[in-house]
C-alpha cells in the first residue's frame, strides 16, 4: 500500500498499473485499487480500462488459461488515471499451437488528455 502513497500525489499526472492481480474483478484487492474498498484509510481511484471500454461479452476478457484451450476467468488488468482515455482493449488471442504462457495478453489504446 506505500506505492498508493507514493504515486498518489503525481495522480494527475499519467498512470498506468497493469499486471496479474490474482483474483477476479470483485475481489478484495482489485477492489483496493479502483476505490471500492479501503484499507487503513486508503483507497485507490484507479480506472479499470476493461470495465470502461472493453466487449461486453464476460468471456472475452477472460485472460487466464490454464494451459487449457480456452481462458476460464479474468484476473490480468489494465488500470489507469490521470490524464489518459482509455480508447480500446482487447484479449490478445493465442495462436493455433502457439500457447507461450498460461495467460492471454492484454492489448489497450489510449489517448493523452490534457488535465
Amino acid at each position: 500500500l506505500n506505492f498508493l502513497n507514493e504515486i498518489k500525489s503525481n495522480k494527475n499526472h499519467p498512470q498506468i498499473l497493469l499486471g496479474d492481480l490474482n483474483e477476479e474483478p470483485g475481489g478484495e484487492y482489485a477492489g483496493l485499487l479502483l476505490g471500492r474498498n479501503s484499507f487503513g484509510g486508503m483507497k485507490g481511484d484507479f480506472k479499470d480500462a476493461w470495465k470502461e471500454k472493453g466487449p461486453k461479452e464476460r468471456e472475452e476478457s477472460w485472460t487466464y488459461i490454464t494451459l487449457q484451450p480456452e481462458p476460464k476467468k479474468r484476473i490480468d488488468y489494465v488500470l489507469y488515471r490521470g490524464g489518459l482515455e482509455i480508447k480500446e482493449i482487447k484479449t490478445v488471442k493465442n495462436q493455433a499451437g502457439l500457447q507461450p504462457s498460461d495467460h492471454r495478453a492484454l492489448l489497450a489504446l489510449f489517448d493523452w488528455v490534457k488535465t
